[in-house]
């Protein structure tokens, strides 16, 4: 894992302006539209964006893998935990992105259960 992307990712999203959405995959930055945790991500690091389409991106999952030091699997459990049965995407706020980043961090694993069935 690459503990110093990890934290950098957490502070990003932590400090950025743009809104936190779980339930976009695409971000518009121009229009204050950050999205979700790989979208932050790649409003961070350039390389990470996959498509430019009218002043909006998404992020590639392998290259967001390399840089966070994980492997695919946990970038798609990371940013699209909808995998789980009952998980509310809108009911995610910045704050448990956070605590499911700063868990990866610690222990190397993506954690979503905290939010399964929480509405």
């Amino acid at each position: 894992m690459n503990f110093k992307n990890i934290q950098t990712l957490i502070d990003g999203i932590k400090l950025s302006k743009l809104t936190f959405d779980m339930d976009k995959a695409s971000c518009k930055p121009v229009d204050g539209l950050g999205g979700c945790i790989g979208c932050h991500a790649a409003t961070i690091w350039d390389d990470l964006k996959e498509r430019t389409y009218a002043q909006m991106y998404s992020w590639h999952n392998v290259k967001l893998a390399k840089k966070l030091g994980i492997n695919e699997d946990q970038v798609i459990d990371l940013c699209y935990p909808g995998r789980y049965k009952n998980f509310d995407y809108d009911s995610v706020i910045k704050e448990e992105a956070i605590q499911v980043l700063e868990k990866l961090r610690d222990t190397g694993r993506v954690d979503w259960s905290f939010a399964i069935n929480k509405r």
